[in-house]
């Protein structure tokens, strides 16, 4: 009994020794945590680590919760042994901006979310890229064209201007001469000025023009000025107008006589001068490109409707299968919807094989061809539409045919029979032959565009000069006016109207009437001087005339009705009898003393510059006329002892005589 008990106790105490002793649980303290970085914007990827400890006597898995402002968002799950640290990670993304609270297993750190910024191109506008018109800065009162943008967002750099622009190639001398591009802050202080020739802008057709802008900061509203301080009439630069949107960012401005530049109100082409009578409505085609940080999600997101391919336009001027007065021709054609550029082809042929002109990229809604056609021609244009999506098919073609070269017919005013009469000949002085006859004095004639009529002045009826038509043979002599001393009468291009000058209201002033005489209005009002020898532009817009207003003769331009009378010339000696050259880029004039004792036949620009001396005689050489292709000038002098008719080169060159009498033959009219 007892060794059996012992026996007992004995395995009793081998069992206790064999059986292992009972571990600790498991216990877990995430001892850190790291949000890296702690500052990113709005789309960037976020580390965020803890580091987990077991503190406790057994192996076990640690499931990590990663919360956000106390949501969970995501688990993690690591097996830690007894004393061990381990390290969890988690990758968090938040597009919201603003401050959030990260945290794992009870610690928690904040996270600055900022909004993600990117790099756009902005390009800056308030037209719709379809210009109306194309508007100098040319009137004594404004110098440049001024656009007021608001940047999309601030800082905002200015890398480029663009403006859309044309140099008039009719208008004069563009060599030399100069304009300014230049930024302005919102008070009106430079930040950048560029000078450019006139030529940096396209002759005769329209472009958009970019100008480089060295990367000019700006935080608040600013200004793109364009400044040409253009003569007028003058090359241009010619801006484009878009009066399609209401205007409320397009000025002009103005040189004060201290020599600094203002702004002017908000300016429309005025009523009289053609299209814009609302000033509202006129916004300069100036653009400017640049950059700005931006929240990414402004960033151009696709679209599922694109802006569509524009249409093709349609045509307008001249008309299918028109015959035109000469060699310089306006191509016009019908704004396209959603066009930003035309295209233009000519041909003498009608599948376009044969181009004489291909011409891309043309701002506008016209082209004025001005030295690629020839005469007796037919020809072929088409136009297309292009914008950012794509270019519309060709227009429909139209035909328009040049005229036969007239070398045209000269009339004149000729002594030989004892009284004055109007003569006829040919351009080099033969066949002269007498077209009225009658013991009056018959004079001042002038050629009608078509050559079928002549308008003259005579005082066959009672003695006072009156202003008379008559068929291009003399028949059907037809009187006009029937007032006090009327005559040096003109034809407008078109044919339909007759300016002349009249004494009615007490000094010789000029009116104009419709070529039956009726409609006679007044276009001068100057009391006491005399203005006199009125002459159309080619083009109908324009009068040129001689005028005393100054105390001596001196050449004005005004409009057809009358308006923006502008002196062209300014010397001491006496500028009178202006004649415009059939291009409209040149007008000769007659240039003498007061006592006319002698005088020239002289030439200038249209806006007076470049004036140039071609006889250049101690003679009376006056009363100049240009042939119908202005190569040549026709007019009367002295030189031979009488007056008679000569002719030479429109450089002055080769002056050779015409007519040969005994009495004086003068007052020559080329058509």
């Amino acid at each position: 009994m007892i060794k059996s008990s012992w026996v007992f106790i004995a395995l009793l105490v081998a069992a206790m020794v064999t059986v292992p002793a009972c571990k600790a649980p498991a216990e877990f303290e995430v001892v850190s945590l790291d949000v890296a970085p702690s500052e990113v914007t709005t789309g960037e990827t976020v580390s965020v680590t803890a580091e987990v400890k077991n503190t406790g006597g057994s192996e076990d898995v640690y499931t990590a919760i990663l919360t956000v402002d106390g949501a969970d968002v995501e688990a993690k799950e690591v097996t830690i042994a007894p004393g061990a640290s381990e390290t969890v990670t988690f990758s968090l993304v938040k597009d919201t901006p603003g401050t959030y609270q990260v945290g794992i297993g009870g610690q928690t750190s904040s996270l600055t979310v900022k909004q993600k910024l990117v790099a756009k191109e902005f390009e800056l506008k308030y037209d719709n890229g379809a210009a109306r018109g194309y508007i100098s800065a040319s009137i004594p009162w404004v110098g440049g064209h001024i656009v007021d943008f608001s940047p999309p967002a601030t800082p905002f750099t200015i890398k480029k201007v663009r403006v859309a622009g044309v140099i008039d190639p009719r208008a004069g001398v563009v060599e030399g001469k100069t304009f300014d591009v230049e930024i302005w802050d919102k008070g009106q202080k430079v930040l950048h000025g560029a000078t450019y020739p006139y030529t940096k802008f396209p002759v005769g057709a329209a472009a958009w023009v970019e100008f480089d802008v060295p990367n000019i900061e700006v935080n608040d509203r600013f200004y793109a000025h364009i400044y040409t301080d253009s003569p007028w009439p003058g090359p241009g630069p010619y801006i484009g107008a878009d009066d399609s949107i209401t205007n409320e960012h397009s000025n002009t401005t103005i040189r004060t006589e201290e020599g600094a530049v203002r702004i002017l109100e908000p300016w429309g082409y005025q009523r009289d001068w053609g299209w814009f009578g609302d000033k509202r409505k006129v916004n300069w085609m100036i653009r400017v490109v640049g950059t700005a940080m931006v929240p990414a999600e402004q960033a151009p997101a696709p679209t599922s409707s694109p802006q569509p391919a524009p249409t093709a336009p349609a045509l307008s001027q001249p008309t299918n299968e028109s015959t035109v007065s000469g060699l310089t021709v306006k191509l016009e054609w019908n704004p396209s919807t959603d066009a930003t550029s035309y295209s233009l082809q000519v041909a003498t042929d009608s599948a376009f094989t044969k181009l004489v002109l291909e011409k891309t990229g043309i701002a506008g809604m016209y082209y004025e061809l001005t030295s690629e056609l020839n005469w007796k021609t037919d020809y072929y244009w088409r136009v297309n539409a292009s914008n950012a999506s794509g270019t519309s098919s060709w227009s429909g073609s139209w035909k328009f045919n040049t005229p036969v070269f007239k070398v045209g017919k000269i009339v004149f005013t000729s002594l030989r029979d004892g009284n004055a009469e109007i003569y006829v000949m040919n351009a080099d002085g033969s066949n002269q032959t007498r077209l009225t006859n009658n013991p009056a004095n018959d004079s001042w004639p002038s050629l009608s565009p078509d050559g079928t009529k002549i308008t003259f002045n005579s005082d066959k009826d009672g003695g006072n000069d009156e202003v008379y038509t008559m068929d291009a043979d003399g028949t059907n002599q037809t009187r006009l006016t029937n007032n006090p001393l009327s005559g040096w009468p003109s034809w407008s291009p078109d044919g339909t109207k007759i300016v002349f000058v009249t004494n009615r209201d007490g000094n010789a002033e000029i009116y104009v009437m419709n070529a039956d005489g009726s409609n006679q209005t007044r276009l001068t009002n100057n009391s006491y001087v005399c203005d006199s020898s009125p002459a159309w532009s080619p083009d109908g817009t324009k009068i040129a005339f001689g005028s005393k207003r100054t105390g001596n003769w001196e050449i004005y331009v005004m409009n057809a009705d009358g308006s923006n009378q502008t002196r062209i010339t300014n010397d001491n000696k006496w500028d009178w009898i202006p004649a415009w050259s059939p291009d409209g880029t040149k007008i000769a004039y007659t240039q003498g003393n007061a006592s006319g004792s002698y005088a020239d036949v002289c030439i200038m620009n249209v806006n007076g510059t470049n004036q140039t001396n071609l006889t250049n005689n101690n003679v009376a050489d006056a009363f100049s006329t240009w042939s119908p292709d202005g190569t040549k000038i026709a007019f009367h002098t002295n030189r031979d002892g009488n007056y008679e008719i000569y002719v030479m080169n429109a450089d002055g060159s080769n002056p050779t005589r015409l007519t040969n009498s005994p009495a004086e033959d003068s007052q020559p009219s080329w058509r």
